[in-house]
This record gives C-alpha cells, sequence and structure tokens, in this order.
C-alpha cells in the first residue's frame, strides 16, 4: 500500500513540477526603426507629420502630460477625435507604453489639462 501511494505521489509530482523557466512565455525583442519623433501638443490635435514606415510593428510612447493617442490612416487629412477625446486611448504623464501600429499609419494626440510632448519610437523585430 505504502508503494501504490509512494507511486501515485511521484507521478503527481512529476506532472505537477516544471523545470525553472517552465511557465515563461518567449518575449518578442523590439529594435529601433527610426530616431525618436517629438510631437507637442496642446488644446488642439496634432498629427505626425510623416507616417509610420514600412517597418515599423510597434510603437513606443511615452508622454510628458497626460493625454489622448488616436491612430489611424496615414495621410494628409487629420485623424478626427470625431466623438470626443474620451473615446481615445489615455496615455498618463511619463509611463511608457508599447502598442501595435499599422504600417504606413498615422497617430494623432491631444491634452488632457496641459501642454505636452509625445516621444514616439518606432520599433520592428
Amino acid at each position: 500500500m505504502k508503494r501504490i501511494i509512494l507511486t501515485l505521489a511521484l507521478a503527481v509530482g512529476v506532472l505537477l513540477f516544471k523545470p525553472y523557466g517552465g511557465d515563461v512565455q518567449a518575449q518578442t525583442v523590439f529594435k529601433p526603426i527610426t530616431d525618436t519623433m517629438n510631437l507637442a501638443y496642446g488644446s488642439a490635435s496634432v498629427q505626425a507629420t510623416s507616417a509610420f514606415t514600412s517597418q515599423t510593428r510597434w510603437a513606443r510612447l511615452v508622454c510628458t502630460t497626460a493625454c489622448f493617442v488616436q491612430l489611424g490612416p496615414g495621410g494628409t487629412s487629420p485623424i478626427a477625435f470625431s466623438t470626443g477625446v474620451t473615446t481615445s486611448m489615455f496615455l498618463p504623464a511619463n509611463v511608457p507604453a508599447t502598442i501595435k501600429v499599422d504600417r504606413g499609419g498615422a497617430i494623432s494626440v491631444i491634452r488632457l489639462s496641459s501642454d505636452g510632448t509625445l516621444y514616439i519610437q518606432e520599433l520592428g523585430q
């Protein structure tokens, strides 16, 4: 009886045991594609002057004051904050955010309460 219990305990232990790093998922490594772009924003929305490159898959965003960010297609027409800024992505001040972006897409930003600067770093793999 002791052998059966010991055998079951070992079997369960082997099934439950995961070696170090067994639950760690592979992390994606990003590399900067362009120099950091600075986009000053205020009470009116401001769109980046250039679209994301064709190699860009992600963008790291950091803002100096709380703001709202909207992503859209590239081109000359501005990205509208059509139904108000609350429908856009909120970015708190000084907290980096890495987001998935479309190739050739554009970004627009507007302040929450104080003017600031949005730093944009395009990333690829």
